[in-house]
């Protein structure tokens, strides 16, 4: 894939999970190692509403499932717009 085919209006959270691993391991105008990171963060509150859905015992569960519900969605807008904000920086230069 070259870079011309990682557009910045590519929205990563519509991208299946096979396609995503090709589309962050090309070069070029991104998504790259912010929107990894992010949608890392995305996985990882996903889990951890699991747990706090399944703690039946913890008392602040609910919340703590609301809070990580919340980071989820807003780490998946930020990995679509941390690539665009790096395709628009490098067309800048």
């Amino acid at each position: 894939m070259s870079a011309a085919a990682k557009p910045a209006g590519l929205t990563l959270a519509s991208l299946p999970t096979g396609r995503l691993h090709d589309v962050l391991a090309q070069s070029g105008p991104g998504p790259a190692g912010g929107s990894a990171a992010a949608l890392a963060t995305t996985m990882a509150s996903g889990l951890v509403r699991l747990v706090a859905r399944v703690s039946r015992d913890w008392e602040d569960a609910p919340g703590i499932a609301a809070q990580a519900a919340a980071l989820g969605d807003r780490a998946l807008v930020l990995a679509d717009d941390d690539h665009r904000a790096y395709a628009h920086a490098l067309e800048q230069l």
